[in-house]
């Protein structure tokens, strides 16, 4: 069995390796795993383009509840391993965080990913 921090660890290095999957029926959209750690979400930029999809997965060790900065989109409450998964639209609020901490925070960034 896993200890919860190898189970995250594995996860984030399989976000790493393939950090989006094409979704099913939907020609070129694809789907961005986002992972709600404790302390913040990995990545903390997920670069993506309208109608493609983020899933939120709880990785924390409680509920957690992600708010667009305008709260015009949300999660909703998330027990630990829930996931949820939002629709990425053009003119959507790209900014979001925590409902509950508002130092916790990520974004959706619609330009292209920096290179390394």
């Amino acid at each position: 069995m896993f200890k919860k921090t190898g189970l995250i660890a594995a996860a984030m290095s399989i976000a790493l390796c393939a950090p989006a999957f094409p979704q099913e029926g939907s020609g070129s959209s694809e789907q961005h795993l986002i992972f709600i750690q404790d302390d913040g979400y990995f990545p903390e930029v997920t670069y993506a383009d309208p109608g493609d999809t983020a899933r939120f997965i709880n990785a924390s060790n409680g509920e957690h509840e992600v708010i667009a900065d305008d709260e015009s989109w949300g999660t909703g409450p998330m027990m630990p391993n829930d996931e949820v998964i939002v629709a990425i639209e053009s003119g959507m609020k790209n900014g979001y965080r925590s409902k509950t901490d508002a130092e916790v925070s990520g974004a959706i960034s619609f330009q292209d990913p920096p290179l390394e």
